[in-house]
């Protein structure tokens, strides 16, 4: 990371960079700790709307906001880590729903062969 550092020219001495390092170790650390639970579902109609009002996810700050106060990153990326287990549960809702479809259309081909 140091590397990094250097060839992005960013100045930041050694001391800091641990600082740096052990913060972001010990936020993350923390949140990997508490446990994420999606207590409700957003409906699709809502979360459509949201977006489109607001220009950005629920619990996840505006453009705006980053850029006024910066973000915290392992804040961040246990709010990541909560939009990644929401899109997970949005796809299983969707697969069955698909799986749901192709059961009937395969029932009506079947009741149309037969006739």
């Amino acid at each position: 990371m140091l590397e990094c550092l250097y060839r992005c020219n960013l100045s930041i001495n050694k001391k800091q960079y641990i600082h740096v390092l052990s913060s972001i170790f010990f936020n993350f650390k923390t949140l990997l700790h508490k446990r994420y639970i999606i207590s409700q579902e957003i409906p699709l109609a809502e979360l459509k709307y949201f977006i489109k009002t607001n220009k950005h996810l629920p619990n996840i700050p505006s453009a705006k906001e980053v850029a006024d106060n910066g973000i915290e990153l392992g804040a961040m990326n246990a709010k990541l880590l909560e939009k990644i287990e929401e899109l997970t549960l949005y796809i299983l809702q969707q697969q069955k729903e698909n799986d749901s479809m192709r059961k009937e259309i395969t029932e009506i081909k079947m009741m149309i062969k037969s006739k």
